[in-house]
């Protein structure tokens, strides 16, 4: 006697906001019911036609984003430019219990791998290295980023297991090995200062980088980074669609709007018409900032990359200056402004993104306070 699977969810890393559906049963045909044990959770099922069904998406986001999508991970020093990131990846093991009419359990124990990611059902396939992983946008097994010098920035690598990976620039020949833990790690190619951390060891030339990352012998793949030269404008770091971190400098030159509003009056018509300087007293006002950005012209890679931005759960807003290491808090959260807007023309090889972001809220002068009204 044993459970038998009919369907789980393919692949040895699932996006965790995608349906994780399992449908399982007995090859005794005598099913009562089931138990599914996930974490700390119990779910019991009943059969269709000595079928169980179950889909674990929901439990497995809510035990996966316990911190609201927030990062975490800081460079305090800068030679340690490899972290890896628990909040990205998630192993969970899955207890499947068919219970039997005559009191026997059958039991069957799977654990799934799980990235804080979302896949579409209309971008393009292509196989995916099960070993080691680069977590960006891309419609191909071709990895690209755009780094701007003097600022924080970082790849996410999943790797299957503990190993160690070599990393090698191929123009130059340099090489630096990294040993990478089972689950997300987070590469920084800079903390915000210029010449530290990994480009002491590995320096990038603006303009276009390809760095083979090597597994083994027989696996590897390859990242391409394009660097920029530092430049002043806005600095916006997204949880992208693939389970990583991706930025975007975009512009120096944007429209900043301020939206108000009036709060509560008070009736303050109480004296004689000699007297009266106010018939009533204004308790302030409600002060919102937007920032409309502009990304620049964009290629195919580019658009990709920076069009994630418009769905993207968390939105950070960087507020300090280049060439400067960084703390968590320079990293403001921000809201991307719900809208309309167009991410490809086909006509034009290279488009330009505004997005509005609405900044943090506006502390303001107010009379007493709203709750006593």
């Amino acid at each position: 006697m044993a459970v038998i699977i009919y369907k789980q969810p393919e692949g040895t890393l699932l996006p965790a906001y995608n349906n994780a559906i399992i449908e399982f049963g007995s090859d005794t045909a005598m099913a009562a019911r089931a138990l599914v044990k996930v974490g700390t959770f119990t779910f019991e099922l009943t059969p269709n036609q000595g079928v169980f069904y179950i889909n674990l998406k929901d439990v497995i986001t809510l035990l996966f984003n316990q911190n609201a999508f927030a990062d975490t991970v800081s460079v305090p020093v800068p030679s340690t430019f490899l972290y890896p990131d628990a909040n990205l990846y998630l192993e969970q093991e899955v207890i499947l219990e068919v219970i039997l009419y005559d009191g026997q359990v059958e039991t069957f124990t799977q654990t799934f791998s799980f990235v804080k990611a979302v896949a579409q059902q209309l971008l393009p396939l292509f196989t995916q290295n099960n070993l080691l992983r680069v977590l960006v946008p891309s419609d191909s097994s071709t990895k690209q980023v755009t780094y701007f010098e003097g600022l924080p920035m970082d790849v996410a690598l999943y790797s299957n297991s503990v190993r160690t990976v070599q990393l090698t620039h191929v123009a130059t020949g340099t090489t630096v090995s990294v040993n990478i833990l089972k689950g997300v790690n987070r590469l920084f190619l800079s903390n915000g200062e210029t010449g530290q951390g990994f480009e002491a060891q590995m320096p990038l030339f603006v303009g276009l980088n390809e760095i083979t990352i090597t597994v083994d012998t027989t696996h590897s793949s390859s990242l391409f980074i394009t660097k920029r030269e530092t430049d002043c404008g806005v600095y916006l770091k997204w949880l992208n669609a693939s389970g990583g971190w991706s930025y975007w400098r975009f512009h120096k030159y944007y429209e900043e709007s301020l939206k108000t509003s009036d709060l509560d009056t008070i009736n303050n018509d109480f004296f004689n018409l000699e007297e009266a300087q106010s018939g009533q007293l204004s308790r302030g006002k409600e002060t919102e900032r937007s920032l409309k950005l502009s990304s620049g012209f964009l290629n195919k890679e580019e658009k990709l990359l920076v069009s994630e931005l418009f769905a993207a759960p968390k939105v950070y807003y960087y507020h300090q200056e280049p060439m400067q290491p960084f703390a968590l808090t320079d990293w403001k959260e921000v809201n991307v402004k719900s809208g309309s807007y167009a991410v490809n023309n086909t006509r034009l090889q290279k488009v330009e993104f505004r997005p509005v972001i609405e900044l943090p809220m506006q502390y303001a002068q107010t009379y007493a306070g709203r709750s006593i009204f």
